[in-house]
């Protein structure tokens, strides 16, 4: 385990692996009341939202911060659009974000963000897949060469200490819902949630939540009840 030494004012851990079976879990074992970054070149049983299996690519960066953040409660919800924010900042203007929490380059996944709470501490974890010569359908690598060790580590501290500068300050940092709204491509497309229940999604709103417009008027969802977003009926 290593010192951080980036500009944080904050004194943080960082434990390297070459393979791992979760990050997320590792962050949160080895969490001591001192924030701590978990990087891994590659996870066995990484994870996304609703414990779906999170599938590696053959050159990818997992990496996962464990931290108490200093935003009140009532906002830790904004805390995956921080995550998905921060990736889209650190990886370029290519990457656009899917609420709540896939990273895309075009229509095509290639990264993802999960952040789970309990007991006051908070576990945020960023999966990219840098190259990936035979995606299956729908991802895609993000460069067209394997990955060295200095890219995917620059990669990974670039995204922690941003994650960490925000989480850690009482005003936010440099966190921005505009920012996150501009770079959502959820907006304007056809959400489903329930059984039957569909609307356009029209906005993000101050806690989060995907606000979607229906036929009996505005409503707004949490990441658990949104089951599929696609394009609008009728489109291609």
């Amino acid at each position: 385990m290593d010192l951080g030494n980036g500009s944080l004012a904050t004194p943080y851990s960082v434990i390297r692996l070459s393979v791992t079976g979760s990050t997320q879990d590792d962050a949160s074992r080895a969490y001591r009341g001192r924030p701590v970054v978990v990087i891994s070149d590659r996870q066995e049983y990484g994870r996304g939202r609703r414990d779906r299996t999170w599938i590696t690519a053959a050159g990818a960066v997992a990496v996962s911060v464990a931290c108490e953040p200093r935003w009140p409660v009532d906002r830790w919800g904004l805390l995956s659009l921080l995550a998905g924010l921060q990736a889209a900042r650190t990886l370029g203007g290519e990457v656009s974000l899917k609420w709540p929490n896939d990273l895309l380059v075009g229509d095509e996944k290639v990264g993802g963000v999960l952040v789970e709470a309990a007991g006051g501490v908070a576990v945020a974890g960023c999966g990219i897949n840098l190259w990936w010569p035979d995606s299956p359908r729908g991802m895609t690598g993000l460069d067209d060469h394997p990955p060295s060790a200095s890219r995917r580590d620059e990669i990974a501290n670039a995204w922690a200490e941003g994650f960490l500068e925000a989480a850690l300050d009482p005003g936010g940092g440099g966190f921005s819902l505009d920012d996150y709204r501009s770079r959502c491509v959820t907006l304007g497309q056809w959400v489903t949630w329930g059984t039957q229940s569909a609307g356009r999604a029209v906005g993000i709103s101050s806690g989060g939540e995907l606000v979607v417009e229906t036929a009996a008027g505005r409503r707004r969802l949490r990441s658990e009840e949104v089951s599929h977003i696609r394009g609008a009926p009728g489109e291609d």
